[in-house]
């Protein structure tokens, strides 16, 4: 079983012209109709994958799926097929260039490029999600760019449905490379990087790191290796862009809503539609008589209603696999509890390691202490030592009052979220710095 070259002619319609470009999933082939004289664009499955009956039947599914997106901003999927076991796709041939052929990686784009792009992959977004098409792999390698008769510039969108291919261990697997990063998973949601359930907001948050890389010049987070970028991913709040591009006039509204597209939790991203209605708003902002910058904007009620980051974790590229110099870090005590792998990666990338301890001579080069569900007697010996950190039953404010006389510095409701419990220890670590006892 071989991938088709050029002259060889699939399902006795199209001519196969040249190679356009290969991808893990497979390659794509310019080719021509033998009858209509006309060019399309077909995606041929590798053969490993095209062996496999589940990859085929899922390939024609979303195939299909995929061709009722009958959007400008989308490329469009035209036939399905099988040429000698191999499955393939027959698309729109596009005469354009890629997205960083007209924004060099690196660079910013105008503000009005910058917005003109999130629109119309807003509106993308919004008529897919409609038909419950999830892109799952929106990066700037599959944004095309067309210059139209108006010279107007169209984004168009490929690989829609395409990256429903990867089974669960192949990103499991990705996550155990330790090789340089390759592009997609700067662009990757929290819930990808964790190999949760992924939907509409997945694309959300992949763009929102497109709009943050074309404002400030680079993605949100910039690491060497697979596990330090999904962990920043996972755990990391990134800077707001107008830290990378003080020199610009970022409007407020903007920056905001690229944060609320970058948030952890799914459930707190906003909407295509409401994406697209803040991006219509700014594009179409006077500017103030005299003042040289656009009209304040208020966010959309329901967008208000979602709370902006404001605080942000510490971050810093400490890596599981590797030893960081010592004093940049700060070591956490776990006392009477092993921190699980999901804690290790939060702390590790927010700039704490950790060390299970038993005793108060364990605590060596520690910074603060984390005891949870611990007495309060057991609370007033550590706090002596260093700061302390523990938790309480939400609700019984007895028992937290208690434990703070006791000496705590903090006291997280149980069940603790993960994330709360990396934003305690980092404020204690810097209240216990300002108050000179570390």
């Amino acid at each position: 079983m071989r991938m088709p070259e050029r002259g060889d002619i699939l399902d006795d319609r199209y001519l196969i012209e040249r190679l356009l470009g290969q991808g893990g999933m497979g390659s794509v082939f310019r080719a021509r109709h033998v009858k209509l004289d006309k060019e399309f664009a077909i995606k041929v499955l590798l053969p490993k994958l095209s062996v496999e009956q589940e990859y085929r039947t899922r390939f024609t599914r979303e195939a299909r799926i995929a061709s009722r997106l009958n959007h400008p901003n989308a490329v469009q999927v035209y036939d399905t097929g099988e040429w000698r076991g191999l499955a393939f796709m027959v698309m729109e041939f596009l005469q354009g260039r890629s997205l960083y052929s007209t924004v060099p990686e690196g660079t910013r784009a105008p503000l009005d490029l910058l917005l003109e792009l999130g629109i119309q992959l807003a509106e993308v977004l919004h008529a897919a999600h409609h038909i419950g098409l999830v892109h799952r792999d929106l990066k700037p390698e599959n944004i095309m760019v067309q210059t139209e008769i108006d010279q107007s510039l169209r984004f168009v969108v490929v690989d829609f449905g395409l990256a429903f291919v990867q089974r669960d261990e192949e990103l499991s697997r990705m996550t155990r490379d330790s090789g340089v990063i390759s592009g997609t998973p700067a662009y990757l949601s929290p819930e990808q990087a964790s190999s949760e359930e992924i939907g509409p907001p997945s694309d959300i948050y992949s763009l929102g790191c497109i709009l943050y890389e074309m404002l400030t010049g680079r993605p949100p987070f910039t690491e060497t290796t697979v596990m330090r970028m999904l962990s920043k991913h996972m755990f990391v709040q990134p800077e707001p862009p107008r830290v990378w591009a003080p020199d610009l006039h970022v409007p407020p509204q903007l920056e905001e809503l690229i944060l609320l597209m970058l948030e952890k939790d799914p459930s707190r991203r906003p909407e295509a539609a409401q994406v697209l209605q803040l991006l219509r708003e700014v594009r179409d902002a006077p500017l103030a008589t005299g003042r040289g910058r656009e009209r304040e904007l208020l966010l959309p009620r329901e967008l208000r209603m979602l709370e902006v980051p404001t605080s942000r974790f510490m971050s810093a590229p400490t890596s599981l696999a590797e030893e960081s110099e010592p004093g940049s870090y700060d070591l956490v005590a776990f006392y009477n509890r092993a921190p699980d792998p999901d804690t290790v990666m939060a702390l590790g990338a927010n700039g704490m390691r950790c060390r299970a301890v038993r005793a108060l001579g364990d605590m060596n080069d520690c910074q603060i202490i984390f005891a949870p569900q611990a007495a309060p007697d057991t609370i007033q010996t550590l706090s002596r030592a260093l700061p302390t950190v523990t938790t309480a039953l939400a609700g019984d404010m007895n028992r937290i009052a208690e434990l703070l006389r006791a000496g705590a510095v903090d006291v997280l409701p149980e069940p603790v979220e993960l994330q709360d419990l990396v934003r305690k220890l980092r404020r204690a670590v810097r209240k216990s710095r300002r108050q000179g006892r570390t």
